[in-house]
């Protein structure tokens, strides 16, 4: 009897999803499991064997180790790989059956919501045909009507006749006004439509990408179901005791077919001017293995898997002069337009890159980064920097099944003080963006993801956050604000004849830009419009107002108000207060020989 009771002890069998489960260690492309098992053990060798792991286990992962209330010694860990008897098989095929049914109504219901959105995407592009045809048709006939050619071989009675007031002389002004005040409507009316239908358009393809990646994934994870069903996967844990006691093995092994990604809520309130960033990890993984009521921790480290520390080759830079003959006639033509093209790129760099990325050294700023912020409603995930990378440790436990669908864990609540700015390019949209400027003050390491953005617990838009480091200034766009009215006036344009031998053609532009905020507090609007830049010498465009010039190379810093760079675009920062309106002038001219024709003016 004591025989049979030591054999029993000395060799165990264990499945391993019936181990507990004490933490995941999600990756971004793989997840960490670390279980636990207790077993008793018998003087001598004992071989415990895991059984029963994962397809998508990495045999080199695993990582064991024991505590015991005996004197026991660790001998060895091995990987096999058996076949399973006929009556597990059939077993297993029912399991898989099972689960390939479930897959399979999973992706019809995927095919069927594609199809939905295909439709609803076929008519957004409809609508928006019309919109556009309508703006064009709005477009072209303000330029028929007002156009020099017409207006030359009209008389003012024929003018008015065209709508329907032929005599009235008096009234051209007011008729002339109502043709632009219908004009401008109108075309408000269609461009803001426009707008909302490619917003709603992108966000239907957004979804519809991720739909086809579920579907993709679907298929994928089917087929990988289907392999290798009769072949075991499993692990012999070799243990030598020195009497009858009990042993704690904790193992840990990483698997594909797991990943992260961050997603953010971003909440704006009108009252307190806060920004509160509502910070989420979406977790998916089809690992085959449910993950219930554990401990999980979001790493953006790389899994490493070998131990070995990595090589780094020789890293060799070279000139295209090494390996081609010199042309010493054409490195003089060239050396000049070299100078200028390398003077460009520096100069683009400067703009882009942060002033320490010159330097050779770095400064530690981490003791002057602010601690975290007071009284979270949400519970707060703790996190921790190492060398290269960052881990949050979510609070409480989650559950997250092995249905390859995305799971929300929540990281953290940060709420900041931002600075408000609006930002317009009325020739594109006549509207104000609402622009957040602020500084991450707070412990969390932002990783570039989606996010939503509501105003005043309104769901305005979806914008995307990149990275940003702790005590990091970054921007973010909070979608229309519809309290701030735009209105880009129509086009003011003349045409005189200069010369008298060598004629030359200058056409008069004037643009009107009106600014009107319904808001209560002061705010800045940025405003971008433009003049055409001319590729031809003959071609020569002049700013009459706002009277700038184009920013040297580098420019000043800060820019001046308003300002131009090389490309003919123009920048004004206005403070506009309440219920007052703000009008800014964009004059410029045109001028160019009579017998030339000149494509991009519009006239």
């Amino acid at each position: 009897m004591d025989k049979e009771i030591l054999h029993s002890l000395s060799s165990q069998n264990f499945e391993v999803k019936t181990c507990d489960l004490q933490q995941v260690v999600v990756f971004q492309d793989r997840a960490e499991l670390t279980r636990l098992l207790k077993c008793d053990v018998s003087p001598g060798e004992n071989e415990v064997l895991l059984t029963h792991f994962p397809e998508v286990f990495d045999k080199d992962s695993l990582r064991v180790v024991i505590h015991s209330t005996c004197r026991a010694v660790l001998n060895e860990v091995s990987y096999q790989e058996t076949y399973v008897s006929k009556e597990e098989t059939e077993k297993m095929n029912q399991e898989q059956e099972r689960e390939k049914t479930t897959q399979e109504i999973a992706k019809f219901k995927l095919v069927t919501e594609k199809k939905e959105l295909e439709e609803k995407i076929l008519q957004l592009d409809q609508s928006h045909t019309v919109v556009t045809q309508k703006i064009e048709l709005l477009e072209k006939y303000l330029d028929n009507v007002t156009s020099p050619d017409t207006l030359h071989k009209m008389n003012l009675k024929d003018f008015l006749a065209q709508f329907k007031d032929p005599g009235d002389e008096d009234n051209a002004a007011n008729t002339i006004t109502n043709l632009l005040d219908f004009y401008e409507e109108h075309m408000t009316k269609e461009e803001i439509k426009k707008i909302d239908l490619e917003w709603e358009t992108k966000e239907l393809k957004e979804s519809l990408a991720s739909i086809n990646n579920k579907i993709n994934e679907s298929e994928a994870g089917s087929s990988a179901t289907s392999k290798n069903i009769n072949l075991q996967k499993q692990a012999g844990v070799y243990i030598d005791a020195d009497s009858i006691g009990s042993v704690e093995i904790k193992f840990s092994y990483l698997v594909k077919d797991a990943s992260w990604s961050p997603k953010y809520d971003l909440r704006v309130d009108n009252v307190s001017l806060t920004l509160s960033v509502y910070y989420f990890g979406m977790i998916k993984q089809s690992t085959g293995e449910d993950w219930m009521n554990v401990k999980i921790i979001l790493s953006t480290a790389a899994a490493n898997v070998s131990g070995e520390i990595p090589e780094l080759e020789t890293k060799y830079i070279t000139s295209d002069m090494l390996h081609s003959k010199p042309n010493y006639g054409q490195a003089r033509k060239k050396k000049n337009k070299t100078n200028i093209q390398t003077q460009r790129q520096r100069n683009r760099l400067s703009k882009r890159l942060p002033d320490e990325v010159y330097s050779s050294s770095e400064d530690d700023d981490s003791s002057s980064r602010s601690e975290s912020l007071t009284s979270m409603k949400i519970p707060q995930a703790e996190t921790s920097h190492g060398i290269l990378s960052n881990t949050f440790h979510i609070t409480g436990l989650a559950s997250i099944p092995s249905d390859n669908t995305p799971h929300k864990v929540s990281v953290a609540k940060i709420d900041l003080k931002p600075v408000f700015e609006h930002v317009t390019v009325p020739k594109k949209a006549p509207c104000a963006f609402l622009k957040a400027r602020v500084r991450n003050a707070s412990k969390y390491m932002f990783l570039p993801g989606p996010s939503n953005v509501f105003l005043d617990n309104n769901f305005v838009t979806k914008s995307t956050i990149n990275s940003v480091a702790p005590n990091e200034e970054f921007e973010t766009f909070l979608g229309v604000d519809n309290r701030v009215k735009i209105e880009y006036k129509p086009l003011k344009r003349f045409r005189e004849q200069v010369g008298i031998f060598s004629k030359s053609v200058v056409w008069n532009f004037q643009q009107d830009i009106q600014i009107e905020s319904f808001r209560q507090d002061e705010i800045k609007v940025q405003v971008t419009d433009q003049v055409p830049n001319s590729l031809d010498s003959s071609i020569i465009v002049k700013l009459q107002q706002p009277n700038i010039q184009p920013l040297p190379n580098p420019p000043p810093d800060p820019l001046p108000n308003p300002h131009m760079d090389r490309d003919g675009l123009i920048m004004w920062d206005l403070t506009v207060n309440p219920s007052k309106a703000e009008t800014i002038r964009l004059q410029y001219t045109v001028e160019y020989p009579k017998n030339i024709m000149v494509t991009g003016l519009n006239v």
